[in-house]
């Protein structure tokens, strides 16, 4: 083997299953296990690579950072290294070089043993410079890379630490609501049904666009709806898509299996309104999925509502239910207009009809 030396720098493959039984069998963490994802491999072997004193900068899978599934890596990495710094990369940070659109984060070691009451360093990278959601490079005016080097926007994590914890004052959101399981496979149904999707919602406001289906055209279950449950993403939780059903008059409304269904016992609107707060989502604890991260209904359950007394609740309660009933007439108006103008193109119907229409479109 090669000596060991000062630094090492290294962007090892992801989540790249090993099998080769010649190989797992030189590495402790892959003791009694059939496959152990490269990453982890990488990790043990770093460590004869480093020599006492040296130090390490690693990329590694957002999933090494969160899940409770790797708890084991972490606790190697605690046991044989000092955790210098963390800075947690954006979903998609290698998607314009033609890699994977997971997410990732950089940890800095130090190889020594963890001194007691150390602090780690932490930072969230919200923009590198380049757009994250493009397949080709195409820069952006982030100056945010700078500042980090600079040492600014850092913050120190207590010893065992690996995230920062969320204290969030209030009440717990299982106070409020109950789950909701209820599942329906619609297809053996000869029924016209609404549909919600995740992409069926205005993620800006938390309102939804219920899609009318032939229930044999909904191939797969779904979650029961009904109108007024809250509908909580469990896939990226940080995008904080958070919605109120509506109702499609009186047909059965169905929703995406990845929504976390909760039904509230009494203020939907502002339990609504709360929950699309940065401050609740940050409480949202991902668990599981690489590419796709999702949450959990415990950790939706757990996550905490600021209280603001009866009084105020009611208030946001009530405005946000007559704020999304006028948005709703308004979004109704619109879709009656553009039908209005399809059939004068078309010839359906002639000037005298649309300005007739129109004067009632105008006054309602």
């Amino acid at each position: 083997e090669a000596e060991p030396v000062d630094v090492v720098v290294a962007n090892p493959p992801f989540s790249v299953d090993i099998r080769d039984g010649a190989v797992l069998e030189r590495y402790e963490l892959a003791r009694r296990r059939q496959r152990v994802p490269s990453d982890w491999l990488f990790i043990e072997a770093l460590e004869g690579w480093v020599r006492p004193g040296g130090r390490a900068a690693v990329v590694l899978p957002w999933t090494v950072l969160v899940n409770p599934s790797t708890a084991r890596l972490r606790q190697r990495i605690d046991a044989n290294w000092t955790r210098e710094a963390i800075c947690a990369l954006p979903e998609g940070v290698f998607r314009p070089f033609g890699g994977a659109a997971g997410r990732a984060f950089l940890l800095w070691l130090k190889r020594e043993k963890q001194p007691l009451g150390h602090k780690m360093e932490w930072a969230a990278l919200g923009d590198p410079g380049y757009d994250v959601h493009s397949l080709h490079f195409a820069s952006t005016n982030s100056n945010e890379v700078q500042e980090l080097i600079e040492g600014k926007g850092w913050k120190k994590l207590n010893h065992g630490e690996w995230v920062p914890g969320v204290i969030q004052e209030g009440v717990a959101l299982e106070s409020w609501v109950s789950l909701r399981n209820e599942r329906v496979n619609p297809r053996h149904e000869s029924r016209v049904m609404g549909l919600i999707e995740l992409k069926d919602t205005d993620k800006a406001l938390g309102e939804v666009h219920v899609r009318q289906m032939a229930a044999e055209d909904i191939k797969s279950a779904k979650a029961v709806l009904k109108e007024g449950d809250l509908l909580v993403s469990r896939m990226r939780p940080e995008l904080g898509n958070v919605a109120i059903a509506e109702p499609l008059g009186s047909e059965p409304v169905v929703g995406s299996p990845e929504w976390v269904v909760l039904e509230p016992r009494e203020l939907p609107h502002f339990l609504l309104r709360a929950m699309r707060t940065k401050q609740f989502r940050a409480q949202l604890a991902i668990t599981g999925g690489q590419t796709r991260p999702r949450t959990t209904a415990e950790n939706v359950l757990q996550s905490k509502i600021k209280w603001p007394g009866r009084p105020l609740a009611e208030r946001i309660d009530c405005l946000s239910a007559d704020l999304h009933r006028q948005r709703a007439g308004l979004r109704l108006r619109l879709e009656k207009l553009e039908e209005l103008v399809d059939a004068f193109a078309s010839g359906d119907i002639g000037a005298d009809e649309l300005a007739r229409v129109l004067d009632e479109l105008e006054r309602a």
